[in-house]
């Protein structure tokens, strides 16, 4: 579902094996001409979002199954707060900006998923954003996880309290070579097999991983 959006979006993606590449585009700028379907897949609904929020033209996005009965208030109040567009009808979903740096205050009880597409989007702003999160944060370590995979692509923030966040803005994801790490609540059910006297190696997997699973 996220590479149909990256493709339908104007990016490039190629897969071949357990190898992607992806050419990136200027989110500011690039507006699909189509609705985006982003079929069952809740993150890539969420994550997707706050980039289009940063454009000026109007981009709709679709989901299949139940996706679009999922909770998405947290962006619907944002938008609400800064008279951006945020609507939603059936099965579509539409947003426009342009969003403006500021203070962006985010429940902590939500999915992280709310969290983490603020954080892909507001390093592109201009200027820099504070990010405060009200307690309790029930899903820190995947805050943390996003913000480590944003430190490999060049993007930084700093923690200026236990739950605010500043975020500098100007800042470019740069391109590079990376490995996306084994997913261990996966690998869990796998390495239970080794409990039942079995033989089993899960690869991919890292010891010091930030996943709170």
């Amino acid at each position: 579902a996220t590479v149909d959006c990256l493709r339908a979006w104007g990016a490039s993606c190629t897969l071949e094996g357990d190898t992607a590449v992806v050419t990136g585009i200027d989110p500011r700028r690039a507006a699909p001409a189509l609705p985006l379907c982003c079929r069952e897949s809740g993150s890539t609904l969420r994550f997707f979002v706050p980039l289009f929020l940063l454009g000026k033209q109007k981009v709709t996005l679709t989901g299949e199954g139940r996706l679009m009965e999922r909770p998405m208030g947290v962006y619907q109040t944002l938008c609400r707060e800064r008279t951006l567009l945020f609507g939603q009808e059936g099965d579509k979903l539409y947003v426009r900006g342009p969003l403006q740096p500021g203070l962006f205050t985010v429940p902590g009880d939500v999915s992280s998923q709310f969290i983490s597409g603020l954080l892909f989007a507001l390093p592109l702003l201009e200027a820099g954003s504070v990010l405060s999160i009200t307690p309790p944060v029930e899903s820190r370590p995947y805050i943390e996880m996003t913000r480590q995979a944003q430190a490999m692509f060049g993007v930084e923030s700093v923690w200026t309290d236990e739950n605010t966040l500043r975020i500098f803005g100007g800042q470019r994801y740069q391109p590079v070579d990376t490995v996306v790490e084994g997913d261990w609540s996966n690998a869990a059910f796998l390495e239970g097999f080794s409990l039942l006297e079995g033989d089993v190696t899960a690869s991919g997997l890292i010891e010091n991983s930030l996943q709170g699973d």
